[in-house]
């Protein structure tokens, strides 16, 4: 075999012409633009439900050391207390035939509306609230399990409130579930976002979490892109 030196090769080349060079650069861009233009549809129908999937806060309200309070007096049908936001029913009603209750400790009392303007149902619904000052969950990791499709369901949190009586000091995230077992958060800045699937932050919440050496490598290789992205490792 005689090797030719690369100046000879270089020379002899024959590269095309130059409308074959332009011809084979459109081809190329067409190519480009088209597998950029299937993924954002891909990406679009991929979040297409989840878009429809929101919570919102109808009202709120604060109670005191001692005082009563009605539940689910706002047209909810589903109440979740938080840990520390203790209270003890009364045995009475209000005028309204609302069962009343007495707080043991500050309170803040959240009624939220999950909204799931989609045809098809979600499940794994869960509220989580954070003090907005600080970083830690709560201990409230409110399942409101399913929302049907074209549903508005009101839900009331009792959540604690020591620190700032009759001041709201909550922000709100919303978890859950769509039609093809795909997970989304929705932040308290309304950013929606696809997720893993994590047992340590899957209900049933962040009370029975399994020890790190129990986690898959996938859920660790998913928390280190997570963290490279700089958010938190545990969705």
């Amino acid at each position: 075999m005689r090797w030719m030196p690369f100046g000879e090769w270089w020379s002899n080349a024959d590269f095309g012409s130059v409308p074959e060079w332009v011809a084979a650069l459109g081809t190329s861009a067409a190519f480009l633009v088209a597998a950029w233009a299937y993924l954002m549809d891909a990406r679009r129908r991929r979040e297409a439900q989840a878009r429809l999937v929101y919570a919102e806060v109808r009202h709120v309200s604060y109670v005191g050391r001692g005082e009563e309070f009605p539940v689910l007096a706002h047209g909810e049908r589903m109440g979740l207390p938080g840990v520390g936001a203790e209270g003890l029913p009364t045995g009475r009603k209000d005028e309204d035939g609302h069962s009343l209750f007495v707080a043991l400790a500050p309170q803040c009392i959240h009624g939220v509306a999950i909204v799931n303007a989609s045809d098809e149902i979600v499940d794994q619904v869960t509220v989580r609230h954070y003090f907005i000052n600080e970083k830690d969950m709560l201990p409230v990791d409110g399942i409101a399990g399913t929302a049907k499709p074209r549903s508005d369901r009101l839900v009331e949190y009792y959540l604690p409130n020591p620190p700032h009586p009759a001041q709201r000091v909550y922000r709100m995230d919303l978890l859950f579930r769509d039609s093809r077992g795909h997970w989304w958060l929705r932040d308290h800045e309304n950013r929606l976002e696809r997720i893993h699937e994590d047992p340590e932050s899957m209900p049933p919440g962040p009370h029975a979490r399994p020890r790190t050496s129990e986690v898959s490598r996938r859920v660790r290789w998913n928390r280190f892109v997570r963290r490279l992205r700089r958010k938190r490792p545990i969705p």
